[in-house]
């Protein structure tokens, strides 16, 4: 198998990684380096419906230790979770931090 391949196998098996922690899976599931588990339990209200409530302390510093370029590779899996975009988009930025994905 090429190179190639291998990438999109890893890139599905990071998906369905992706995938559990935001049905809700207990424990630490690690992507890119991040505690996506963590992230989400942490971040899910402040990405969610029209007027979420601003990041929470516990939030900010999951996203000030998640490896944000890595992880911009799947926001298209975003609205799967009906997490609105320009939510997620606007949360580094509500954390200080820069957001390295650009717009969706």
């Amino acid at each position: 198998m090429g190179r190639s391949g291998s990438n999109v196998i890893t890139m599905w098996i990071t998906a369905l990684l992706l995938m559990a922690a935001m049905s809700g899976a207990k424990g630490m599931v690690v992507v890119c380096d991040t505690n996506i588990a963590s992230l989400v339990e942490h971040c899910r209200p402040s990405v969610i419906g029209l007027l979420p409530p601003h990041p929470t302390k516990r939030c900010c510093r999951a996203i000030r230790h998640a490896n944000l370029s890595c992880l911009c590779k799947f926001k298209f899996m975003l609205p799967m979770y009906r997490f609105e975009v320009s939510n997620v988009m606007a949360l580094p930025g509500k954390c200080s931090r820069i957001n390295p994905c650009g717009s969706f």
